[in-house]
């Protein structure tokens, strides 16, 4: 095996073991094929807490977050324990994640955007009140400025996905009142179907509250002529389908058991309406990333979805390009608080960003804060011209272009307008200060260097200085 190779293999196994840290401390010996508990070490109180809330997630679960986060894990910059900054950092690390896999917005801590002081994890409203000793331990992590490991991020994630997917089951009682039936009936295939469709239309419309069965009656009569309710049934029959569960009779558990796995696919299956959104946007005759605002106010209303945002809301949000003929920025509409729906008490559904999923690419490729322009030219392969104004913007740097900066944002969307937005404001300089905290953090890793030969971590030095 060629150097590069072996090197890129290490580096996988290791982000592995990582994730299986907190794996096998969930899930127990089983998961790894042994037959003896394991010997471990104590628990830190984050794992500890983190171990009480996902005792009951399937292993999948947890190893396809680590999938999802370990790119971006690898390519921020850590201290010599190989750990991430507990401010600023982390936080964009968890947003990123759920933005790119399920389109959530979770409350407590959302985007610059939306908030304009900066938010912390512990902040989230779900773990708060579900989960305070996660909570706690994430925020004293904070206060003392420990980093956290791969293993902690993947497994506050995980905790928040958990939580998050556990509060939609809620939902599922109030989908069986709107059929007239009991959680403690058995359900026939007709009623299942029946039963899980209703709980599609809650999620969407009711924000978890208890519905008029008639009412409801009457929503999905009209529902049944909407263009999307053949995705949706599809939607509903697939997830049955797949649970591998026999009639001919259903139990609330495992009714319960499909509206999970409903609620972890959700926000891919509703982001086909963004898609289309952003097709129709596309075909109004705009440059590349942009709609006239004219034509964006005139296209007719769709099945699903209708262009009826002011100019007011639009460029308060940094979505209207100004001038005598002003643009809607494509990305920045899809991404925009109008299109978030099923609103609950903890998280919304937004559409997918893309932006987010290519810079993960990105991340898997270069691996590192701060590549070469032609590092990241080899992963993204953009335009020509795009491609000089990185090379321009690295020249900037030293060389360098700092992936987590407002300049590289700038420049994604300049090179993939359609899929990047352009970022506001608020979001640059939230981008720039988790650069600027990062390197602070960092620096205050740095090893004690006044000490005298004879004192006992005065050979241990030299390892453990930070060349930042």
């Amino acid at each position: 095996m060629q150097l590069p190779s072996l090197v890129s293999a290490l580096r996988q196994r290791a982000a592995k073991v990582a994730a299986l840290t907190l794996l096998s401390a969930v899930v127990g010996s089983r998961a790894v094929g042994m037959s003896r508990p394991l010997v471990r070490r104590q628990a830190s109180p984050l794992q500890a807490a983190l171990q009480e809330v996902l005792a009951g997630d399937a292993a999948k679960h947890i190893l396809a977050v680590e999938e999802s986060v370990r790119p971006t894990y690898e390519a921020l910059p850590k201290n010599a324990q190989g750990q991430i900054p507990p401010e600023d950092v982390f936080p964009a690390v968890v947003r990123s994640y759920f933005a790119k896999e399920h389109g959530w917005v979770v409350r407590g801590f959302e985007p610059p955007l939306l908030v304009a002081n900066s938010t912390a994890v512990h902040s989230a409203e779900i773990l708060g009140e579900k989960a305070p000793g996660v909570a706690a331990a994430l925020q004293a992590m904070r206060r003392s400025g420990h980093g956290l490991a791969l293993s902690d991020v993947v497994g506050t994630i995980a905790a928040i996905e958990h939580l998050v997917v556990e509060d939609s089951v809620g939902v599922l009682a109030h989908a069986y009142a709107a059929n007239g039936l009991e959680t403690a009936a058995e359900l026939g295939e007709a009623d299942l179907h029946e039963v899980l469709r209703s709980y599609l239309l809650l999620f969407r419309y009711s924000e978890g509250a208890e519905v008029d069965q008639q009412e409801h009656e009457e929503i999905k009569e009209r529902a049944k002529d909407a263009p999307d309710w053949g995705s949706m049934v599809a939607f509903e029959e697939d997830a049955v389908r797949t649970s591998g569960l026999q009639g001919p009779t259903y139990k609330f558990s495992a009714v319960a058991g499909i509206v999970r796995d409903l609620a972890r696919k959700y926000g891919k299956w509703q982001d086909a309406e963004c898609l289309d959104m952003k097709s129709t946007l596309m075909r109004l005759g705009g440059a590349p990333g942009l709609a006239p605002f004219e034509a964006f106010r005139k296209e007719p209303d769709h099945g699903t979805y209708q262009f009826r945002e002011g100019a007011g809301y639009l460029a308060a949000t940094g979505i209207l390009q100004a001038g005598e003929a002003p643009q809607v920025r494509i990305a920045n509409y899809l991404l925009g608080p109008s299109n978030c729906i099923a609103p609950s008490r903890y998280y919304t559904v937004c559409c997918l960003n893309d932006c987010e999923r290519l810079l993960g690419d990105v991340e898997a490729q270069v691996r590192r804060p701060a590549p070469t322009a032609e590092a990241l030219l080899a992963a993204v392969r953009p335009a020509s011209e795009a491609a000089e104004a990185l090379r321009r913007l690295a020249s900037a740097g030293e060389g360098l272009v700092p992936l987590h900066s407002s300049a590289f944002r700038e420049w994604l969307h300049g090179a993939f307008p359609n899929d990047c937005p352009l970022p506001t404001s608020p979001e640059a300089a939230a981008e720039d200060a988790e650069l600027a905290s990062a390197s602070r953090w960092l620096w205050s890793q740095e090893a004690c260097t006044r000490l005298p030969e004879w004192h006992p971590l005065s050979a241990s030095v030299a390892d453990s200085v930070l060349e930042v």
